[in-house]
């Protein structure tokens, strides 16, 4: 029988998240953002670790709906989740009804459908 540790499973979920940390990054530098809005993070990983940070207190987990987060705070500001400017997202992020992906999507699609008003 495999016994694993807890201290196994913390190494392994660590190595995990650094993936995504990495593939974000990547994600993100290849991307054609408008340069300044990515020009003015000084610290590119920083950055994404604290976006992935801030998506998770929402349940924003999957890798995708926390790719499409990190866009959202690229051009809706970085504090777009708490900014009153936009309290349609920061409703949908707090809703106890609607998981992760659920959540991105609604703010997707208000993006796309409702574009001056949530601009």
């Amino acid at each position: 029988m495999l016994i694993i540790t807890q201290k196994q499973l913390d190494v392994i979920s660590q190595s995990q998240s650094d993936s995504v940390i990495v593939r974000l990054k990547r994600y993100l530098s290849r991307s054609d953002f408008p340069s300044s809005n990515i020009n003015k993070i000084a610290d590119l990983e920083a950055f994404v670790r604290i976006a992935v940070k801030r998506a998770k207190m929402y349940d924003v987990v999957a890798e995708n709906d926390v790719r499409l987060f990190i866009v959202c705070m690229l051009f809706l500001g970085q504090e777009f989740d708490t900014d009153g400017r936009f309290a349609w997202a920061k409703q949908t992020l707090s809703s106890r009804k609607l998981d992760g992906p659920e959540k991105m999507e609604k703010i997707s699609d208000y993006l796309l459908f409702e574009t001056e008003e949530a601009m």
